[in-house]
């Protein structure tokens, strides 16, 4: 780009066109190929495919290849209006006309070579995504010269112009169908629509900002800049729409990152991560058969009961030395101290001889007592038995 700067020559003033004019002849193939593009439209619904789905299908190359007419057209009417304002120059262009027209041409060729790559069934839009962005823009500081006010005005009309009759031969093509057309279809169509009011709205707003020019007063830089601003808004809704126009639903997308003429690629918002919920804790299932062998392990090994015998012997071994020393005490002395059981952690004391006779109710008391003794001893072996 620098390179063509240099050759163009021309100083901070008037710069040749020659540059420019040079890229106007290579894109001139633009017009064959995009005949070849409308003649497989043509096809498809000639094969009985409705035409929104014949549109559809061809959507990407004719995108691209009628974003680069939209380009060839916007440096022409640059060119054209330099030329109106000043017949006696008409091979020099003011330094921004010519810098803005450059930076227009730069898209001439990827946007041919990705139409013609767009026409295979494989095709899968990579470095470039619709929809494409009008420019690169070139900024422009100080007084805008008359020649370039009057070359946007002119392209922003004749965008609007391209941009009407495409939409105009789409909607002709969707009212042929001898098919019901889908309401995703007429829902998109008033998208277009929409799309070019808004476009016709900023023009007539710039028309009116720069009304003065027609009289050969300068426009002051304040209102250059607005002017120029609102102009490119126009050109943007004219671009969208050429794009977009056999497309249903495509407005609704993100609009891509594409680098600038400055080397910068614009940025989307992206939304933020959600943080992930955490997930519920759920319990293993319980195996009922691993839960009884480990009962099973943990239970301690079972010992067999003690026989009668030992078990008095115990009864005896747990008695205080000072009581095992002492006569073995009578049938109703134990009973009484089974009824009356000394405090725990205390010896039970010794209880004296009795020298008087056992009363009735005394030897029934005792031989419940001794029935009592028979029958845990009996249980024990029983149990001894069991095991």
């Amino acid at each position: 780009m620098q390179f063509l700067h240099k050759l163009a020559g021309g100083g901070h003033g008037e710069v040749s066109d020659a540059t420019i004019q040079g890229y106007l002849r290579a894109a001139s193939q633009i017009e064959d190929i995009w005949k070849r593009i409308d003649e497989q439209v043509d096809e498809l619904i000639g094969q009985g495919l409705a035409p929104w789905d014949a549109y559809a299908r061809m959507g990407y190359p004719l995108a691209f290849v009628r974003a680069c007419r939209m380009n060839v057209v916007f440096v022409q009417e640059l060119l054209k209006g330099a030329s109106a304002a000043d017949p006696a120059a008409s091979s020099s262009l003011p330094r921004v006309t010519y810098d803005q027209a450059l930076a227009l041409c730069a898209c001439f060729e990827p946007y041919l070579e990705e139409a013609i790559k767009a026409t295979s069934a494989q095709y899968r839009p990579a470095a470039l995504r619709l929809p494409l962005q009008l420019g690169p823009r070139v900024s422009y500081g100080g007084q805008y010269p008359v020649p370039h006010i009057m070359g946007l005005l002119a392209a922003g009309r004749e965008t609007r112009e391209w941009a009407a009759g495409l939409l105009a031969k789409y909607e002709l093509a969707v009212g042929s169908a001898k098919l019901p057309v889908p309401q995703a279809v007429k829902t998109h169509l008033e998208e277009m629509h929409s799309t070019l009011q808004l476009g016709d709205f900023y023009l007539q707003t710039g028309a009116n900002l720069f009304g003065q020019i027609t009289q050969g007063q300068p426009v002051p830089e304040q209102l250059g800049a607005e002017g120029e601003k609102t102009l490119w808004g126009a050109m943007q809704c004219f671009y969208l729409v050429s794009q977009l126009v056999a497309r249903p639903g495509a407005l609704a997308q993100p609009a891509p990152d594409r680098p600038g003429a400055q080397g910068h690629t614009q940025r989307r918002d992206v939304p933020a991560a959600q943080p992930t919920p955490p997930r519920a804790l759920v319990p293993p299932p319980i195996d009922v058969s691993t839960v009884l062998g480990q009962l099973q392990f943990r239970t301690p090994p079972a010992t067999s009961a003690p026989a009668a015998p030992d078990l008095l012997s115990q009864l005896q071994l747990t008695t205080p030395p000072e009581t095992a020393r002492r006569p073995t005490p009578t049938a109703p002395d134990l009973l009484s101290q089974l009824q009356s059981p000394s405090p725990q952690g205390a010896p039970a004391p010794p209880s004296a001889p009795r020298q008087t006779k056992p009363t009735h109710k005394q030897r029934q008391d005792q031989a419940t007592s001794e029935d009592a003794i028979a029958k845990l001893l009996s249980d024990l072996a029983d149990e001894q038995r069991d095991t």
